[in-house]
């Protein structure tokens, strides 16, 4: 048995000393040196080959194996790795080839094998690898054989192994985690509120207010989660509709009073009536003197009473002196019953210029006395005529005298005409007169001319006179300034107290000014009625005195009468017509009165600048009794105007009835106005009506309206039509009044940018304090930007019901029966559409209002609903809300339940989102308490280009407050779900609290609450712990009163889930609890990145079994800082510090050294080497046998070594057969190289021609990847360009440029560009464009050869060639 070598133990300096001197052969047997490898190599037992960091590796020399012993390596098997503190264990099966030299192990941060590097090999089956504490990497393992030969890693995927870090260092990390960690954090945190969730219900409460007539402007959605407050916003607004009810302004009265011209009538007729008196007047007494006659008869037939015999007799005489003659000649014949005395005679007188010539006859028989006379006076000194002939008769019945004369007097310019009879007997008095009378008249400044004529006949008998007469007065004149025509005429009628006249008065007048024409006529008659023509005289004579009616004992008259005036002035600045007329009739009845009337004014106008045109009528009729009256009345006006930029026409009507007795007055009228007017900038139309009925009696008073207007109007700028109608009814009595109201109005409008339809209803019912009524509102606009519609509609009913108790509540003292309480029910909606250039929009609006006030509470109940959809170019809405309430106001207490929801989804181009609001709430409230519940929810999904998010808050709280004593317990619960390109999260929150405290209010928030807060309030701060504070009026002020936090507990639990593709995913599920300032938590997270955790936050952790014999037995405990485990079961422990008493264990490893005061055993066994009695074995699955296995390296006892693996390097190497050879260096070969294949420096060239197109073009060619770097020439294009001269005439030509361009691209990149170019006709450039670029390994090569400008290319030669990059085949 061979000597050991005599080396020494231990590591301290001079053993170490020792022992390198054995080595070196400096002390000791020389046959104990060591052997380098150097040596090795020198002697061809060894090859060397660089191993990491420098180191070379000894192998087996493969010229010492035996042929047929050395095999290809497999893949390892089965290659595990385990970190220790500071190094790692690789181990794997051994190797079952022949010739096994060494296995290399590889490793690399990161499991990419491509990254990784050579650490070392091992000839045993296992290799310890010192990388420090803490420290991870992925190692391969692949066989090498004697030939060096490489066999394959174990596979693609390494093995993991890490080291562990020093525990401090972990404790420390840890406890940096546990700080850094969410889920720490999240069981650090005092349980979280939710306060946005903390809504009252006057937050959700409807906002009863105006209806948005123009389009809603709807909020853009905020993204926030937890905007449960929003909700205030987007509820519907409902406005009172009564403002918009249809009003029918009252008819402005534009008829003008025609008093003025009537009394113009009256004072035209007093002007006829003057001038028809001073007419009569002039023309003189109409009646005879018949005792004047009948004196004459009876002197004449005195002067000849002696004489009984008949005679006849003349007398001439002449007065010289006098300058007189005088004849005279009489007849007498008389008879026994007849006498006849016919006297002539004749008077000439110089002295007055005057021929007086006169004949009578007085004649007396059986049929009475009979005078007739006949006399001209002849006037040459005053120019006048007088002639007169008169006809008396007499008998004892009658007496009639008939008399006719004229008269001429130049002087005074007349001649006057008059024929006169006049008759009296038994039956009266009768006369007859005609008469007529001229009149001239001139001077220096003017000339007159006159007519009167006048016709009388008369009756008078007793005490009652008929007449009638006709007077006419024709009249002109001319003056220097002024000429002038009047006639006027008058018939007139009269019987006793009766009476009729037509008269006519007709006027011009001409003068600088204009000229004026008038006329006047006038028929009236009066008639005074007996009351003898009554149809019971004596009955009614009997009655009236009886009665003592005054007006039975009054003469009662009938009157009629027709007057009309007509004038026409003509002025230099206008011209004038007018007409007025007046009929009307009265009659005194003997019980009543009445009189009808129609009176009209027509005037038209025109001057230089407008045309006027007016009717203005009035047709009245009267009813008088002695108890009643009844009137009727038409009043209508017409007028038009035309102006020089306006034109007008009006018309307006009115009619009205009334009646008035004593028992009731009623009233009826109609009213219209119709108007239509145009001016140079815009047209108007318009028609208003109105019908009215009223009555009134007693106590009660009833009125019924019909009112209607339209109107349209036109102009540049727009067009304008309207209709408004009005139906009402109203009813009043001594304790109710009732009334019904319709109302509605059309109109359309159009202007140059937009159209307008609108239409309103109204129906309003009253009775009483009880009311009903329905508004309905239609608008429809559009203009060249947007469309709107609109649609409103209310319905509402009222009804009272305090004064059904009335009297019961005024005998019981209620004061609450003695108010006016009503029950109410409204129903409000809203429809609206809105399209423009930036949106669309659709809304809908509905309310529904019940109230009542009872006895003892006031009731009320309400729904509200919103719909609202909303597109525009970037975004879609749609919302819709409701709200449901319902409360109970009383004396003693007050109770309010309400339900409202937000449901709103939306899309733009970056996201879509919705949300759902929903709160539930009910309140009471008493004398000495309140109590309040309520449900929030909210849900909310959101997605855009970037992530997708789904929030759902669900919230129940309680409260109960009584005296000082508040209590609160609540729930919530809130769940987020959220994914983007890179992460998805999931979280859920639950969170159940319970607080009990004074009646003052609680805040948990992280920042001191600013407004809202009072004297005693609490404030836990939700960032320090939850740490108290109470509010002394001025500030917060800390407090550690520990009954105050002790009021406070809570539980939430919280559940979150994290994808995320960067950083992997996650999930965290926590559990906290807390009761005052004493907090527990627990939680768990996974990592996808292999780390989880499970964290528990208390003072005490406890795991007991509550199935054994001792439940309350700790089976793990953690308490003050350590952990306590009674048994534990641990498949694998990293322990730093191992202070055991016993360790029972089949395998010990270690990865850097064992130390121990005595290791016994004669093996070792190395996994793939093997150690005994001096024989070692290395290298499993060889040819050469040793304890029962076979090896490919085996030493003997006896120092012999068989191998087939054998590395060498150095020496030389002849007659041997190498396949499979790589050569790692530079390699000379002196002979000849006789080579069937050559792979790697290869040229390939390809030819570019092609058929030339026409214009620029382009060319293409791919070169496929290979494993090697190479090179790309293109060339042989040639390019050629030529100028020229363009332009002609007397000028010179100019020069022209022409240019081509070859530019070269791979894969997308220009790598090179050759361009010629010339300028003028002689002018001429050529080149050859090539270029060159290297085409990297692995790459694709897609090569663009492009010709631009003005193409002149050959391409006979252009070729394109591939070579191996860095090729020394050219020098």
């Amino acid at each position: 048995m061979a000597k050991k070598p005599a080396y020494r133990a231990g590591r301290d300096q001079a053993a170490t000393a020792e022992n390198v001197e054995l080595l070196t052969g400096q002390r000791g047997d020389r046959l104990d040196k060591a052997v380098t490898f150097r040596e090795l190599a020198a002697l061809g037992l060894s090859t060397l080959r660089p191993g990491a960091g420098g180191v070379y590796v000894p192998g087996k020399n493969p010229d010492l194996f035996p042929p047929g012993q050395m095999e290809f390596p497999h893949a390892p098997v089965n290659v595990i790795a385990n970190g220790a503190f500071h190094t790692v264990l690789v181990e794997w099966d051994p190797p079952q080839y022949r010739g096994h030299a060494h296995a290399e192990i590889w490793r690399a941060e990161s499991d990419n094998q491509a990254e990784a590097t050579l650490v070392g090999t091992s000839s045993a089956n296992l290799f310890s690898d010192a990388i420090g504490k803490g420290a991870k990497f992925y190692y391969w393992v692949r066989f090498v054989n004697g030939k060096d030969d490489k066999g394959p890693f174990q596979g693609m995927q390494g093995v993991e192994a890490e080291t562990s870090r020093d525990v401090q260092d972990i404790l420390d990390e840890l406890q940096g985690k546990i700080e850094e960690s969410h889920l720490a954090q999240a069981l650090l945190r005092p349980i979280e509120q939710v306060p946005q969730l903390q809504l009252d219900i006057a937050i959700l409460k409807p906002k009863v207010d105006e209806i948005e007539v123009m389009r809603p402007k709807v909020n853009e959605i905020d993204l926030i989660l937890h905007k449960v407050d929003e909700i205030e916003v987007i509820l519907p607004k409902i406005d009172e509709i009564e403002v918009i009810r249809p009003k029918v302004a009252a008819i402005e009265v534009k008829i003008p009073s025609i008093e003025q011209e009537l009394a113009g009538l009256d004072e035209r007729q007093k002007v006829a009536q003057e001038l028809l008196d001073d007419a009569q007047q002039q023309l003189g007494m109409s009646s005879i003197e018949i005792g004047l006659v009948q004196d004459r008869l009876n002197a004449k037939l005195d002067k000849y009473k002696g004489d009984f015999d008949s005679f006849r007799d003349a007398v001439f005489v002449v007065d010289p002196e006098n300058g007189s003659i005088t004849m005279d000649a009489v007849n007498a014949v008389r008879e026994e019953l007849h006498s006849s005395i016919t006297g002539v005679q004749q008077e000439l007188d110089a002295v007055s210029g005057q021929i007086t010539s006169k004949a009578d006859n007085v004649t007396v028989d059986s049929q009475g006395q009979r005078i007739t006379e006949a006399e001209q006076r002849i006037n040459g000194l005053d120019a006048s005529l007088s002639q007169t002939v008169t006809r008396g008769e007499f008998t004892g019945e009658q007496q009639r005298v008939t008399q006719i004369g004229q008269e001429l007097d130049a002087t005074k310019g007349v001649l006057a005409q008059k024929a006169t009879q006049q008759e009296v007997d038994e039956q009266g008095e009768r006369l007859a007169n005609a008469e007529s009378k001229l009149t001239v008249h001139t001077d220096e400044l003017s000339s007159q001319a006159q007519r009167l004529d006048g016709l009388a006949a008369q009756i008078t008998k007793g005490d009652e006179t008929l007449r009638a007469s006709i007077t006419e007065l024709a009249r002109v004149s001319a003056e220097s300034d002024q000429v002038t025509t009047q006639r006027v005429s008058g018939l007139e009628v009269r019987a006793g107290a009766s009476e009729a006249k037509i008269q006519a008065l007709e006027e011009i007048f001409a003068d600088d000014g204009g000229i004026t024409a008038g006329r006047f006529d006038a028929i009236t008659a009066e008639l005074e009625l007996q009351r003898g023509n009554d149809d019971d005289n004596a009955s009614a004579a009997i009655d009236g005195a009886l009665a003592v009616d005054e007006r039975d004992r009054e003469t009662r008259k009938a009157f009629g009468a027709i007057r009309t005036e007509q004038r026409v002035i003509l002025t230099e600045q206008q011209a004038q017509a007018q007409r007025t007329a007046d009929m009307e009739v009265k009659f005194e009845a003997k019980d009543a009165a009445t009189q009808a009337r129609i009176s009209s004014v027509e005037k038209v106008t025109s001057d230089a600048d407008s045309a006027l045109a007016q009717r203005i009528d009035n047709v009245t009729t009267e009813f008088k009794a002695a108890d009643a009256q009844v009137n009727a009345d038409i009043l209508s006006l017409a007028r038009s105007s035309a102006a020089a930029d306006e034109a007008l026409s009006l018309r307006q009507d009115q009619l009205a009835a009334t009646l008035s007795n004593a028992a009731a007055e009623l009233a009826a009228n109609i009213t219209q106005e119709e108007s239509a007017r145009v001016t140079a900038d815009e047209a108007i139309s318009m028609r208003v009506a109105e019908v009215e009925a009223q009555f009134s009696g007693g106590l009660d008073e009833v009125n019924a309206r019909v009112a209607a207007e339209e109107s349209a109007r036109a102009n540049q700028d727009e067009a304008l039509s309207q209709r408004i109608s009005v139906v009402d009814a109203e009813f009043k009595a001594a304790d109710t009044a009732l009334s019904a109201s319709l109302a509605e109005s059309s109109k359309a409008m159009a202007d140059a940018d937009r159209a307008l339809g609108e239409r309103i209803s109204t129906i309003d019912v009253t009775v009483g304090e009880n009311s009903a009524s329905i508004t309905e509102l239609q608008r429809v606009v559009v203009s060249n930007e947007e469309s709107l519609s609109q649609r409103q509609d209310k319905l509402e009913s009222e009804v009272d019901i305090g004064a059904a108790s009335l009297v019961e509540g005024a005998l019981a003292g209620d004061e609450r029966d003695r108010e006016n309480r009503k029950a109410r029910g409204v129903i409000l909606q809203q429809q609206s559409t809105l399209a423009n250039q930036q949106e669309a929009q659709a809304r809908t609006v509905e309310q529904l209002t019940a109230e009542f006030d009872a006895e003892t509470a006031d009731l009320k109940a309400q729904i509200t609903n919103e719909q609202l959809v909303r597109s525009t170019a970037d975004e879609a809405l749609a919302q819709k809300t409701s709200v449901l309430e319902a409360q109970i106001e009383g004396v003693d207490q007050s109770l309010s339940a309400s339900i409202a929801e937000v449901a709103r989804v939306s899309a733009d181009a970056d996201a879509v989102m919705t949300e759902k609001l929903n709160q539930q709430q009910s309140t009471m409230q008493t004398a000495d308490a309140e109590l309040s519940s309520r449900i929030n929810e909210e849900a909310t999904t959101r997605a855009d280009a970037v992530e997708s998010l789904a929030s759902q808050i669900q919230q129940v709280t309680a409260n109960y407050q009584q005296g000082d004593e508040q209590l609160q317990g609540q729930i919530t619960a809130e769940s987020v779900a959220r994914a983007d390109a890179v992460q998805a999260l999931g979280s859920q929150i639950n969170t159940v609290s319970a607080v009990a405290g004074s009646k003052n209010k609680t805040f948990f928030q992280a920042t001191a609450p600013g407004s809202a807060m009072g004297t005693g309030d609490l404030w836990f701060d939700t960032a320090n712990n939850n740490r108290p504070y109470r509010y002394s009026g001025t500030a917060w002020v800390a407090t550690d009163d520990p009954r105050i936090a002790a009021n406070a507990a809570s539980i939430q639990t919280q559940s979150q889930a994290i994808a995320d593709l960067q950083n992997g995913a996650q999930a965290m599920w926590t559990a906290k609890a807390s009761a005052g300032q004493i907090t527990a938590g627990i939680g768990l997270i996974a990592n996808s990145d292999g780390t989880s955790q499970v964290a528990i936050s208390a003072s005490q952790v406890f795991v007991f079994n509550p199935n054994s014999s001792t439940p309350m037995a700790p089976l793990f405990a953690i308490d003050n800082g350590q952990a306590v485990i009674a048994e534990a079961i641990i498949r694998k422990a990293t322990i730093q510090i191992l202070n055991a008493e016993k360790i029972t264990a089949d395998y010990v490893k270690a990865g850097v050294s064992i130390s121990a005061p005595l290791i016994t055993g004669g093996q070792i066994d190395m996994g793939n080497a093997f150690m005994a009695h001096g024989a070692a074995g290395f290298g499993k699955g060889g040819p050469y046998g040793g304890w029962g296995l076979g090896w490919y390296t085996i030493i003997y006892a006896d120092g012999s070594i068989n191998t087939n693996r054998l590395y060498a390097e150095g020496g030389y190497v002849r007659n041997m057969t190498i396949g499979n050879c790589t050569i790692d260096q530079d390699c000379v070969v002196r002979g000849t190289v006789y080579a069937e294949r050559i792979v790697g420096d290869v040229a390939a060239i390809k030819s570019l021609y092609m058929q030339q197109p026409s214009g620029p073009f382009s060319m293409f060619f791919n070169v496929a990847k290979a494993n090697f770097t190479r090179g790309v020439i293109v060339t042989g294009i040639n390019i050629s360009a030529e100028g020229y001269y363009y332009g002609s005439g007397s000028g010179k030509p100019l020069e022209g440029t022409s240019s081509c361009t070859v530019v070269f691209y791979m894969n997308g990149v220009e790598f090179g560009r050759s361009s010629v170019s010339a300028t003028g006709g002689s002018n001429k450039d050529s080149a050859t464009a090539s270029a060159t670029v290297t085409l990297p390994a692995g790459v694709r090569g897609r090569f663009q050869v492009s010709i631009l400008g003005d193409v002149s290319v050959s391409l006979v030669g252009a070729v394109a060639m591939v070579f191996k990059h860095g090729s020394a085949t050219f020098e």
